[in-house]
């Protein structure tokens, strides 16, 4: 019989057992950009998988929003940081570079149509290679960037949805249960 978590707020977990996880998500304090500032990020990213002792992996696919009013376009850096995915009881799911093994991993990213007021908008135009590994060491990794020129949603304040898939890595030896971890969602200037 499969267990099933309590919901888990602002928290990325993974329930294990029969099931994997749920991520916490927080939105950093946002310092003083040329007008580019994360506009939503997720309450919550869920992951779920039954055991079967091997390794395995499953996807989510947070999404955040951006407005840039900026004209001048000096591009942003989207960055995400994650804690260790662990249970009340203090087991964890690790991360093992020896084997080549990050939990996290951003294999591919979508930008949307802007909405919103997008008059004089600029697509973003990411120059970041996947995959992006994020380890669990709570260290922001840059995942998707605006190219200086880019990114700009315009002066009336529309906004760029960009939504990553995010890949869960679960090794065989992983025990079950209900996993949290705190992902954090920030965005910085520059290309």
């Amino acid at each position: 019989m499969a267990t099933r978590a309590a919901p888990v707020r602002a928290r990325r977990s993974a329930l294990v057992a029969g099931c994997v996880a749920v991520c916490a998500v927080a939105a950093a304090p946002e310092a003083a950009l040329a007008g580019a500032s994360l506009s939503s990020v997720p309450a919550t990213v869920s992951f779920s998988l039954t055991l079967n002792g091997q390794d395995q992996t499953t996807t989510a696919t947070p999404s955040v929003s951006v407005t840039d009013g900026d004209l001048v376009a000096g591009g942003w850096n989207l960055t995400l940081s994650t804690t260790q995915l662990t249970t009340a009881g203090g087991a964890t799911i690790a991360d093992d570079p020896a084997h080549g093994f990050t939990a996290h991993v951003i294999t591919a990213v979508a930008v949307g149509s802007c909405s919103g007021a997008c008059v004089l908008a600029s697509a973003p135009t990411n120059t970041v290679t996947y995959p992006v590994a994020i380890k669990q060491d709570n260290v922001a990794v840059k995942w998707f960037n605006a190219a200086a020129g880019t990114g700009t949603t315009g002066a009336l304040g529309g906004s760029w949805p960009i939504t990553a898939t995010l890949r869960l890595g679960i090794p065989a030896k992983t025990r079950a249960g209900s996993y949290t971890a705190t992902e954090t969602y920030s965005i910085t200037q520059g290309p």
